[in-house]
């Protein structure tokens, strides 16, 4: 079947495609000769800047055209788009970034799926577009090809709840301080995706994000003011006007699509004006992926399998069991049913704080037959009364005489697998000097990772509250013999 696009096509749809289906001829001899006459699929580009006008303020929407514009066409939707006011492009890859350079647009273009190697980061400073930055490697990657020139603007991926990729809540200080040693990255926008808006089961978990997010762009723009914020999709854009934001990313409902084909929303009062958005939003019908709209053909697929969303809890644990690894228990409610179900969590020796244990088909039911998501255990670590976490290394405080600082002096440190080291205090040992002890940290974890942290000990110098007689006499004379100034001025 041979397929055209026509961009100028200007018969009535409620979705961009409609197929001319082809004749058949059969000659009275069909098994020497058989003809088809070519089917086309005519894409209404009309549709398509009506459904983007229809999503709002053109420069509050940054329009989703990756995968080749859903296959409809990368540089046709997005020239569409243009002429429509478009100022932001949210595209899958680096490569479709450059081809919309290369066609002379010049939004801020973002590559969704960020930079995967040298050459994309590079090639995204080279084109000024606008890649994901998802992780603390990423912002080392960008800053290394960072223009001479100018400022290279880079997205902030924030993880709130879809579980892929991102920065969380906790990681967020430790991301600005390394992106203050980078001046010439100028991150413009930060962006989330909502994982299950389009199921009105999971509304809770929705909101939560919605929250979250809300949280973490909080303390984005205090050092970013002019930082724009991406969270709403689709279903969020229709369903939820406070993800909108400054820029909205819709993908499906662009094309035809309903996002909510299938979910139960029944009637979902409120949308029966967008005629070119959602066929029958009331019947739960939809025009995307499975359930394509053929221009009244009437036949529409079944909706498809969805995974249920994941869910989250918080666990608190003491720092021995954290360090050493233990199993515990917790009761939750099976979803969809109300049943306590109680559950075993291994948590893993070397645990830190903030980190997560999956527990797969543990989540929200899926819809459609599609399969149960996972619930995320969050791990918080409980207090110590000498020890603290950074990750594979303790910390710890050691207290020392003002006369063991100045002479040196042998200490026993308690270490946390219950054993004890000699710690050497080296003479003229400062306040807040730090000492290793090599191997005596928690477990490390990660793929690859081998054998334990370090033991990192700071020396606190214990200035005594009282003095008897005989020490203030010793510490006049040692005033009196000390020649040295301490002070600069």
């Amino acid at each position: 079947m041979a397929l055209e696009a026509f961009p100028t096509w200007a018969g009535p749809s409620r979705s961009l495609w409609t197929i001319a289906f082809a004749e058949l001829s059969v000659p009275e001899h069909f098994m020497s000769c058989c003809a088809f006459t070519p089917s086309r699929c005519h894409i209404d580009l009309a549709a398509l800047r009506r459904n983007f006008a229809r999503l709002g303020e053109p420069g509050s929407i940054m329009p989703v055209i990756k995968s080749d514009a859903y296959g409809h066409g990368l540089l046709p939707v997005a020239r569409a788009l243009d002429e429509a006011g478009a100022r932001r492009f949210a595209v899958g890859t680096v490569c479709e970034g450059v081809a919309l350079r290369e066609a002379g647009l010049g939004q801020v273009i973002v590559p969704l799926m960020g930079a995967i190697s040298r050459e994309d980061w590079q090639a995204a400073a080279a084109h000024d577009l606008t890649p994901l930055i998802t992780d603390f490697e990423d912002i080392e990657k960008a800053a290394a090809c960072c223009p001479a020139d100018r400022s290279f603007r880079v997205a902030l991926k924030c993880e709130t709840g879809m579980n892929r990729l991102g920065f969380s809540a906790e990681e967020l200080p430790a991301a600005l301080e390394s992106l203050r040693r980078f001046p010439r990255l100028a991150p413009v926008l930060a962006l989330s995706h909502l994982a299950c808006a389009d199921m009105p089961d999971e509304t809770a978990y929705t909101q939560a994000q919605v929250e979250r997010f809300a949280s973490m762009c909080a303390v984005l723009r205090e050092a970013f003011p002019d930082l724009a914020r991406s969270l709403g999709n689709s279903a969020g854009a229709l369903g939820l006007p406070e993800s909108r934001y400054e820029a909205c990313r819709p993908g499906l409902a662009l094309y035809g699509g309903n996002p909510f084909a299938g979910a139960g929303f029944g009637g979902a009062s409120g949308f029966g004006s967008w005629a070119d958005i959602l066929e029958s939003i009331r019947n739960g019908e939809g025009a995307f992926g499975g359930n394509w709209d053929f221009g009244g053909a009437g036949s529409y697929a079944q909706p498809r399998p969805q995974k249920g969303a994941d869910k989250e809890v918080s666990m608190t644990v003491t720092f021995d069991e954290a360090f050493n690894g233990c199993e515990k228990r917790i009761r939750i409610g099976r979803s969809g049913t109300g049943e306590k179900e109680t559950l075993t969590i291994k948590i893993p020796a070397g645990a830190i704080d903030g980190g997560r244990v999956r527990l797969r088909g543990k989540g929200g039911q899926g819809a459609n037959g599609g399969p149960a998501g996972d619930l995320l255990v969050n791990i918080k670590i409980g207090a110590h009364p000498l020890y603290r976490r950074d990750k594979a290394d303790v910390l710890m405080d050691l207290p020392v005489t003002f006369a063991e600082a100045a002479l040196g002096a042998q200490v026993v440190v308690p270490t946390p697998d219950g054993t004890k080291v000699r710690l050497k205090v080296p003479a003229g040992c400062q306040d807040g000097t730090v000492l290793t002890v090599r191997g005596k940290g928690a477990p490390r974890l990660g793929k690859g990772s081998t054998g334990n942290g370090d033991l990192r000990v700071a020396i606190k110098i214990a200035v005594p509250k009282t003095l008897n007689d005989e020490q203030k006499k010793a510490l006049e004379a040692f005033q009196e013999a000390t020649k040295e100034e301490v002070r600069a001025w």
